[in-house]
């Protein structure tokens, strides 16, 4: 896989990299602007393999600026996919990446903590008739600012394959908590930067997001470097760069393996093959699963104190395909109980229900240390 990679340039360079591999057929990955407004500094990583000048990227913006380059690139189908900032509000400089749209995301810059949560607890609302995930998704997040007065930009996209994901703004603490909590469950980072005017991470995950990564606390770029030169020669690409940061600047990366995704598939049902009767199940968990991204799932029928039907259902990445066994067996051990003793299960009452469980993500043995910052 052919990338380009920099960080730590200005503008003048930054401007040359973008016009040359952009014009060559490449699209950024990530983009980064951190230092002071008067003396900013630029990191990006750009792929190849698309159209030439499939993405338009623009830089050294005011906030006025960049809201008319905003509304001038709607105009003719062009959105953002990419929009970063650094310095305080009033006096902070823009760069944002955009690409040709059937639909221009809703985009807000400057926007206040509370304004910043709020809008994420809105986008992840659900119709229950359709999903009981959301329609909408948080594709880019950025923070910038002062102590007193941190700024934070949103990137809100539609959600048609009801991808499950969520975000953070925390103290480092905090931050390894919920990493530690989101990977173990399903969810995988996309996104992080560490603001260390602010003292806090600002991260994304994502239930489809690749599952050979590594990301990286927060380092000084001399370290990202190091780091970058190990990590490429093992076949990782950097897929977010994040930089922030005036005068202690630094950088946050998030590493996948070239060829890694998180497509999910659907597995063979595990258990006994279903009476005539009871065959319709097997479509419908496989249905239900799909529509609501549930990863593993066991279904149990039972007769009186008699078991008729015990099934597991897999819907996540090939490496996943044994979750249905697990649930079918624990599904297998507590029916069994229930028929020595002479009673029903208390999750089954009748023929007519079924009783389902969704597995974490990784089993025991997959766990996380707590004094891991990351995988």
């Amino acid at each position: 896989m052919s990338f380009f990679a920099y960080h730590g340039y200005a503008t003048a360079d930054h401007k040359a990299f973008a016009d040359k591999y952009l014009g060559l057929g490449y699209q950024y990955l990530t983009l980064s602007i951190y230092g002071t407004p008067a003396h900013p500094l630029f990191a990006g990583v750009l792929l190849r393999g698309f159209a030439a000048n499939s993405q338009r990227e623009f830089h050294s913006m005011n906030s006025t600026q960049f809201a008319d380059r905003f509304n001038q690139e709607a105009k003719v189908g062009w959105g953002p996919v990419m929009v970063v900032a650094t310095g305080p509000a009033g006096s902070e400089i823009y760069a944002a990446v955009f690409e040709k749209m059937s639909a221009i995301p809703y985009t807000k810059n400057l926007l206040t903590p509370a304004q910043f949560d709020s809008l994420n607890a809105s986008a992840r609302i659900s119709d229950p008739k359709k999903s009981v995930n959301p329609s909408t998704i948080l594709s880019w997040a950025g923070v910038h600012g002062t102590k007193a007065d941190p700024r934070y930009i949103g990137i809100w996209t539609a959600n048609p394959k009801r991808i499950v994901w969520n975000v953070s703004r925390l103290k480092p603490s905090d931050d390894q908590d919920w990493f530690d909590a989101s990977n173990y469950q399903w969810a995988r980072g996309i996104f992080s930067v560490y603001s260390p005017d602010l003292d806090e991470y600002v991260s994304v995950y994502r239930d489809d997001a690749p599952i050979d990564y590594l990301s990286d606390a927060a380092m000084k770029p001399d370290d990202y470097q190091k780091r970058f030169d190990t990590l490429t020669k093992e076949g990782y690409i950097p897929t977010c760069v994040q930089g922030s940061g005036e005068d202690n600047a630094l950088i946050t990366p998030i590493w996948t393996r070239s060829g890694s995704t998180g497509d999910r598939v659907w597995h063979a049902p595990t258990g006994p093959s279903p009476a005539a009767g009871l065959a319709g199940f097997d479509a419908y968990m496989k249905t239900y699963m799909q529509k609501n991204r549930v990863r593993a799932g066991a279904l149990a029928v039972v007769k009186g104190t008699r078991l008729v039907l015990a099934r597991g259902y897999t819907f996540a990445q090939q490496a996943d395909h044994r979750r249905g066994d697990a649930a079918t067996q624990r599904v297998e051990q507590c029916a069994a109980q229930a028929d020595r003793h002479g009673v029903q299960p208390p999750a089954v009452r009748d023929s007519r229900q079924y009783a389902g469980t969704e597995l974490p993500e990784a089993g025991d043995g997959g766990r996380l240390a707590l004094h891991d910052r990351r995988l």
